[in-house]
């Protein structure tokens, strides 16, 4: 069957049909249904009115095809000026070198010592004209007590030596009279020699020293003081009327002082294990208290924190801090302390912002940083007692000016010594047997301690700076088992008796 010419047309007609309804159903899938285009001139913020020809990949929005073309040449442009921006930094980089400022920085060392030597010599030349200063007044004061000390020879003593001199028989009556004279005499002597002239460098008093070159100072820089060293007036005080006194009861059966406290400036708080009550007084009476939780396990030591202002409760296994300004008492744990291979922590002390943990009988004592709490050093018994073939248990330690450490110490059961050392390179300055310590008292340079004599007597003592001993004369002191400053104007002294702990409070007028 042949085609015509009009069969023809109409096929190519009908094909040119199909081709454009091909072509509209493409378009209506590649392009969206006509919307405005999306740009906003920024100047006049007006919408651009035109159809939409297409979206952007970058930001989703459909812009006609000036506008989409407008908005890839400001792409293209960006990108040109980063990686204009990417070169210049690699070559910046790849040039770059390390500044040099030793120059500047030498010269500023330089004029910083040059002030340093110029403000050590006024603090020198100042200092000796103090020594001179302080010099005159001992001076003066010895004289007069030189002066004083002559004329009482001559009431008691010349005229008691001029009676027996010409006597051919005396009483022994009389040459005790006499013996007791000289004695008083001779300690009347020795304590107007114990007012000496001293220099304290801020790190503690360094006379304590052995002549020993190999002591490193502390790099802290403090300007030293001259001080006049006078002899603490304890007898005087604690022989003297207490103002008041706080009884505690206690089991007559007890083999140990159930008792543990510490005192502030303003607030006395006491542990007694054998109730599990901790108390709470003030200079003048109780105050607070209440039942100590066993969840917090048995107290093993108590200590007032000056630079935490609060209580630290040391508990075998765990350290607690304790804030006693309200009520009900505010007890949270110090999390960063804890037991070394589950021994039991024993005694802790406390001096600036430094704090000690004796873990067991001295097997490991740690120093904290109390500024943030984290572990600088920790000792072991070898540290402190190297090559010792003795049984040694540390009872008690004491930091003083975060220079000293007293350690009071017991040997083969039996032996109770006290042992200074010189920290942090344990430098051991001195040992006293027989003896224990009982209070630091900074201003004076004296420690009080208790020294066991040969024949089972014990006294309280003062232990001066030079590592001289001199027996107090207080009434039933055998009994007084601790003392503790209570501020400024009182001593707290801790006495035991049979079924009862007493504790009396002694006003200081003057030291």
């Amino acid at each position: 069957m042949s085609l015509t010419n009009d069969t023809v047309l109409e096929t190519s007609m009908l094909s040119s049909s199909q081709i454009n309804i091909e072509k509209n159903r493409r378009s209506t899938k590649r392009f969206r249904p006509s919307v405005h285009c999306n740009h906003i001139n920024k100047q006049t913020n007006e919408q651009c009115t035109a159809d939409g020809f297409m979206e952007c990949v970058h930001c989703d929005q459909i812009c006609c095809l000036i506008h989409i073309t407008q908005h890839q040449d400001e792409l293209k442009h960006l990108r040109d000026n980063l990686v204009e921006e990417a070169s210049e930094t690699y070559i910046t980089l790849s040039e770059m070198q390390a500044t040099d400022s030793r120059e500047q920085l030498q010269s500023n060392l330089a004029l910083w010592k040059k002030q340093m030597l110029n403000k050590i010599e006024r603090i020198y030349d100042k200092l000796l004209e103090d020594i001179e200063q302080s010099f005159i007044k001992v001076s003066s004061n010895f004289e007069l007590t030189k002066k004083t000390l002559a004329n009482e020879f001559e009431e008691n003593i010349s005229t008691k030596l001029e009676r027996l001199s010409t006597k051919c028989d005396f009483y022994p009556h009389e040459l005790d009279e006499l013996r007791l004279a000289l004695n008083e005499m001779h300690i009347r002597i020795r304590e107007a020699r114990t007012s000496i002239i001293n220099i304290d460098f801020g790190n503690g008093n360094t006379c304590l020293l052995d002549n020993d070159d190999t002591f490193e100072y502390n790099n802290n820089i403090e300007s030293p003081k001259i001080i006049i060293q006078t002899k603490p007036d304890i007898e005087r005080i604690l022989n003297g009327s207490y103002l008041r006194q706080f009884n505690i009861e206690i089991d007559n059966d007890s083999n140990h002082i159930p008792l543990l406290y510490d005192t502030s400036n303003k607030h006395l708080l006491v542990c007694n294990n054998e109730s599990n009550t901790i108390e709470l007084f003030n200079h003048e009476e109780r105050i607070g208290g209440g039942f100590w939780s066993k969840e917090y396990s048995l107290i093993t030591c108590i200590k007032w924190c000056p630079y935490l202002n609060t209580f630290l409760v040391l508990c075998s296994q765990s350290l607690y801090a304790l804030n006693c300004s309200q009520e009900p008492f505010n007890i949270y744990p110090i999390t960063q302390i804890k037991p070394i291979n589950g021994n039991p922590m024993k005694y802790i002390s406390v001096n600036n912002d430094l704090l000690l943990i004796k873990h067991g009988h001295g097997l490991f004592i740690d120093n904290y940083s109390l500024e943030k709490m984290e572990l600088l050093k920790r000792w072991s018994k070898q540290d402190f007692y190297p090559n010792n073939e003795n049984t040694i248990d540390i009872h008690r330690i004491e930091l003083y000016s975060n220079f000293y450490l007293a350690m009071n110490v017991e040997i083969n059961d039996d032996n109770d010594v006290l042992d200074l050392f010189i920290v942090p390179n344990i430098q051991h300055i001195r040992r006293l047997e027989n003896s224990y310590l009982m209070l630091y008292l900074p201003l004076n340079n004296y420690w009080i301690i208790k020294q066991k004599q040969d024949n089972n007597q014990i006294d309280l003592c003062l232990l001066d700076q030079n590592g001289h001993i001199d027996q107090l004369n207080i009434i039933n002191s055998e009994n007084i088992n601790s003392i503790r400053s209570f501020g400024k104007h009182f001593l707290l002294v801790t006495r035991q008796n049979k079924n009862s702990i007493q504790m009396q409070l002694f006003h200081i007028d003057k030291f």
